[in-house]
């Protein structure tokens, strides 16, 4: 166990780059087809053994089908992610945050409102260099954002990523 423990309190104030790729499910409200790709980075810093903190930025192209408009989807959000396990090979998290997200219609009415999300995920050590100083894991995670959040009309899209992160300090 010991081992494990120094590992974890290795990362503890390391930055970390997640470039990430996936696929988005939106609501049934939305007036556009059901799945499409998904891109996105996390920009983080482990500041405890249990706690990671991050902007998270992603963006998705949404075709609306024959008839509708297609949609580019942006988000900005800040999320916190309760880690579990930070020294193990795997390391479950579970994730909550709160941004902006904007949705571009063509044709039609752009819009940007309040979003949050939660979700879980893995951070899933592949490797590390002998000092500790840098390390890659892969990282799945699913979310659930609810864009316009607090409104009546809340929208809420599914999102799946598997992320490449890269830790270094």
């Amino acid at each position: 166990a010991a081992p494990f423990a120094a590992q974890a309190a290795d990362e503890v104030g390391h930055w970390y780059l997640t470039p990430q790729i996936g696929g988005i499910s939106v609501d049934n409200d939305r007036p556009l087809q059901d799945k499409d790709w998904l891109y996105g980075l996390a920009i983080g810093k482990h500041v405890s053994e249990a706690i990671s903190l991050e902007l998270n930025l992603n963006g998705a192209q949404v075709g609306g089908g024959i008839g509708r408009s297609d949609s580019s989807l942006y988000s900005a959000s800040f999320d916190v992610l309760g880690v579990a396990n930070r020294g193990g090979a795997v390391s479950p998290y579970i994730s909550v945050g709160a941004g902006m997200g904007q949705n571009d219609r063509s044709p039609g009415n752009d819009a940007t409102d309040f979003m949050g999300q939660a979700g879980f995920g893995l951070f899933w050590n592949v490797w590390e260099n002998a000092e500790g100083s840098r390390s890659f894991a892969l990282r799945p995670d699913l979310k659930a954002r609810w864009t316009e959040a607090g409104a009546e009309g809340t929208l809420r899209d599914y999102i799946g990523t598997l992320g490449f992160q890269f830790s270094f300090g």
